[in-house]
């Protein structure tokens, strides 16, 4: 069990038994489809009783909670299986640990992250696009603003800086 802020706590086991890439692969679509139903209902809730509501505050304490649960298990994945690969989990499964992890609000927890989403990138199973996203919202987390360009820049150079002002480095 691998406790959590806020009363919330994950039960490794789960992740521990997942031998095969098809377990593996189902776990992360399900963690990805659990991230994006709780901001579907938060939607659906703004919609019906507005901003102001105490539903709208459940909402959004329930994607609070979601998003730790899922960042506390996509951290613990991550150590115990590595990134998956798109040739041996699938395009679905590898965008799982992106979406959960740039939805954390922890920064900490983001530069934890950080190489497990490095190595992805440089081996192809996470798009340029996508890790460019998760490096400016820690960039804005970290600074309170967006990396400002004078000029026409190309994927590669806005990831070296990034990584460069952001001090992460090879790790």
């Amino acid at each position: 069990m691998l406790a959590c802020n806020s009363n919330v706590s994950v039960d490794t086991s789960e992740i521990d038994s997942l031998t095969t890439v098809e377990q593996q692969a189902n776990f992360l679509i399900e963690l990805a489809r659990l991230d994006q139903k709780v901001r579907l209902e938060e939607d659906s809730v703004l919609d019906a009783f507005g901003p102001e509501s105490r539903e709208y505050e459940a909402a959004w304490r329930n994607i609070s909670d979601t998003d730790r649960a899922n960042n506390r298990k996509i951290e613990y994945y991550l150590q115990k299986h590595g990134y998956p690969s798109v040739r041996q989990h699938g395009v679905q499964a590898c965008d799982a640990p992106f979406l959960i992890a740039h939805h954390s609000s922890d920064y900490d927890q983001k530069v934890r992250l950080y190489p497990f989403l490095h190595s992805a990138w440089k081996s192809g199973d996470l798009p340029g696009g996508q890790f460019t996203f998760f490096l400016n919202r820690m960039y804005r987390e970290r600074f309170g603003r967006s990396i400002e360009w004078s000029r026409p820049f190309f994927e590669q150079e806005e990831i070296d800086t990034l990584i460069y002002e952001l001090d992460l480095g090879e790790r």
